[in-house]
């Protein structure tokens, strides 16, 4: 009886879960089963998603692969090299994806999520192009991937719409430094701007982190929520009508 009753427990939680952020769930478990059918393609056809959808500057610009700025988003990098980079995403993703979908509602939720991940590889192509221009060391030739600069894009309307929420945030500087930090949203996302700002333009050859992703996302969401989502949520708090 306990057990059954564990289990009744937990599925109905993981159904409240689903009830109250589809939007969020089904993005988490759209890319953990992305992740995972990577090696079924790769074991019957030959053919890694990963290398044919990931953002690389140079294809978008010289080859037209325009469709690989949305699509690189919902890819992550290898599971067994490197599974912290899908976990993380997902446990960011589901702590303030919740959060903001319920505040946003679910369509305009994911469109935040689509368009400020799509801010993120404009940027990143933009940023590439311009060292290359300059001369200066980049990654025009190289794979980008990662739902990051989404998440930060939506971290930043709910930074935006509550300044003052605390939260736990773990800061990570290149190659390997882990900050763990408890501060307001606000400075939160002003420190995680400067830092992906600061290291986008060191450019350091041990950092692999897609830093101009993460500003694109911020700079999208920042925009979003002053054109659009400001006055509608000032509306919603304060029970007016739209």
């Amino acid at each position: 009886m306990y057990i059954q009753g564990r289990k009744g427990y937990n599925l109905g939680k993981l159904s409240s879960f689903f009830r109250e952020s589809p939007v969020t769930i089904s993005l988490i478990l759209f890319m953990i089963a992305l992740s995972i059918i990577r090696y079924l393609v790769f074991f019957l056809v030959h053919i890694d998603i990963n290398v044919e959808f990931s953002l690389v500057p140079s294809r978008v610009v010289e080859d037209g692969a325009f469709w690989t700025l949305l699509t690189n988003i919902f890819l992550h990098d290898d599971l067994i090299r490197n599974p912290l980079h899908l976990i993380g995403n997902m446990i960011a993703l589901f702590y303030i994806g919740r959060y903001v979908e319920r505040i946003l509602g679910a369509k305009n939720y994911f469109l935040v999520f689509v368009l400020t991940g799509l801010g993120g590889s404009i940027l990143i192509v933009l940023s590439d192009l311009l060292f290359v221009y300059l001369h200066y060391p980049s990654h025009y030739n190289s794979f980008y991937l990662g739902a990051s600069g989404a998440i930060l894009g939506v971290f930043t309307i709910l930074a935006l719409y509550k300044p003052r929420i605390k939260i736990f945030f773990f800061l990570f500087i290149p190659p390997y430094l882990i900050i763990p930090i408890l501060a307001p949203l606000k400075w939160m996302l002003i420190i995680q701007f400067l830092i992906d700002f600061f290291f986008g333009i060191m450019h350091l050859p041990f950092d692999y982190i897609a830093h101009f992703g993460h500003v694109g996302g911020i700079l999208s969401g920042f925009f979003l929520y002053r054109v659009y989502f400001q006055k509608r949520l000032y509306r919603y708090t304060y029970s007016y009508d739209f």
